[in-house]
Parts: C-alpha cells; structure tokens; sequence
C-alpha cells in the first residue's frame, strides 16, 4: 500500500504536475493540428486527438498550472501556439480552409476551451463555488 500511495502526486506536487500536462497537451494537440490540416491520417482522430488535448490543458489548468510562472507561460503558451495554428492556416488558404470540417471543429474546441476558463475566472473572482 505504502508503494502506491507513493505514486500519487501530494498537493505541492499538482504544480509540477500541470506544467508537465501543459507540455503533453501541447504535444498532443500540435500533432493533431498538423495532421488534420494537412489532411494526412484523417480527419476524425485528428479531431478527437484536438478534444484530449483541450480536456488535458482543462485538466493542467484546474490542478492549478496558472498559479505558477511556469505553468502559466506553458499553458498560455500552448493555447496561443494553437490559435496562431488555426488564424494562419485560415489567412494563407481561406478557400479551402473555410470549408473544412477539421478546421472548424477545432476552433470550436479552443472557443469552448478559452471560453470556459473565463467563466471559470470569474466564477473564482466573485467568490461562488
């Protein structure tokens, strides 16, 4: 028992512990970005892959990755990586982008992602549960 107790993270470890889901988040969603606006493997694992990826950022940024300097740069980081992601590949090809379901699908994904961190933001500012 005393073994698996080990393996679970303490509470001063959750900061270090989201900085690493940021990175893997990042990674995962990068990988899916490049596959699915290149068209190469698909575009519905791409999509999934974009949803982990979005769900693991949510998950690194409720075990409190923002508290931290690291974290917040990391995390800050990944969602602006993949945006600049998403305007380019609509600025240098709009004709084929606009109607692509990838492209859309994910930029509902990081709208819904940004989103929910505001009103968790605010939800936290104004004292509610």
């Amino acid at each position: 028992m005393r073994s698996f107790v080990r393996l679970l993270p303490s509470r001063g470890d959750y900061r270090r512990l989201a900085v690493w889901i940021f990175c893997i988040a990042w990674l995962i969603g990068n990988i899916a970005l490049i596959i699915g606006l290149n068209g190469a493997g698909g575009e519905v694992p791409a999509i999934c892959g974009f949803v982990i990826a979005c769900a693991a950022w949510w998950l690194g940024y409720r075990l409190g990755g923002m508290k931290g300097r690291i974290g917040a740069t990391v995390g800050l980081l990944a969602i602006g990586i993949w945006t600049l992601n998403l305007l380019g590949a609509l600025t240098f090809a709009f004709r084929h982008y606009v109607a692509d379901f990838f492209f859309w699908a994910s930029a509902i994904a990081l709208l819904a992602l940004i989103f929910s961190i505001t009103f968790s933001e605010t939800r936290h500012r104004e004292g509610e549960p």
